[in-house]
């Protein structure tokens, strides 16, 4: 075989070769390209990670510091709850009980503490899909956990707004509110307190206005008892989470 003739023989196996090398090199530059693209969207991923991370501590300790608040001031409502009660069975009372027992149900009785803990950055990680990026399944885990003990709190909130709203109608039935809330705005001594007309004080609902108050008081402490569960929650979520992220105070 002449020189020409190998040449001709070896000039196909020469080009196989060469489109190999290329088909290989394009196949290792898409592949480099795909693994670079995932590891950007992996950083990118990470920073809102710890983003959200940090806002729903934030969220947290905002939770700790609203529950705690309301807490006492639900405490001070159990207090006047049982000062009020505590007055009620004196049905035969002067105008100068009458007048403080109304005092003491619009400080204490007829009002509502909420506590509506914060949703802004778990309704991001719900609603944009990003529960997916928490690489911590502990971490995600306990923030379910914590949504169903808010869940638990709404629901018991319901309650005792309505408990509230029913001692409410029943309050309105038993004081005349047009008469004595002006003396609740401007108190005066006893001395200088004029007499009470009869339909100022309604007593044949004292027994409806007392039920009321006493489903009143046993709503407000299971309220306190769910709040109790969910400031404990809460503590726990933002020590768990700074751990997992090592965030510092």
């Amino acid at each position: 075989m002449d020189v020409h003739a190998s040449h001709l023989h070896n000039a196909p196996g020469k080009k196989f070769k060469h489109y190999l090398f290329e088909f290989f090199m394009l196949f290792f530059a898409v592949f480099c390209g795909f693994l670079a693209e995932n590891f950007r969207e992996h950083i990118i991923e990470n920073k809102w990670e710890n983003r959200l991370m940090h806002s729903l501590v934030d969220d947290l300790k905002s939770d700790t510091a609203l529950l705690a608040r309301t807490r006492n001031v639900l405490g001070r409502q159990i207090r006047g709850i049982d000062s009020v009660l505590s007055l009620l069975p004196q049905n035969t009372a002067t105008d100068e009980h009458i007048l403080k027992l109304f005092q003491l149900c619009e400080d204490h009785v007829v009002w509502k503490a909420r506590a509506r803990p914060a949703d802004r950055t778990v309704s991001q990680l719900k609603n944009a899909g990003f529960m997916r990026l928490i690489e911590h399944l502990e971490v995600s885990n306990a923030i379910l956990g914590y949504e169903e003990t808010k869940n638990r709190l709404m629901g018991q909130e319901n309650d005792y707004m309505e408990a509230v709203n029913l001692t409410g109608e029943s309050d309105k039935k038993l004081f005349n509110l047009v008469y004595l809330y002006p003396f609740y705005e401007h108190p005066v001594a006893p001395g200088q307190l004029p007499r009470f007309p009869k339909h100022v004080f309604n007593s044949s609902f004292i027994e409806e206005f007392g039920d009321n108050l006493y489903v009143e008081k046993l709503e407000v402490q299971v309220y306190i008892d769910r709040i109790d569960d969910t400031y404990r929650g809460a503590a726990a979520l933002i020590d768990l989470i700074k751990k997992a992220y090592q965030i510092e105070d």
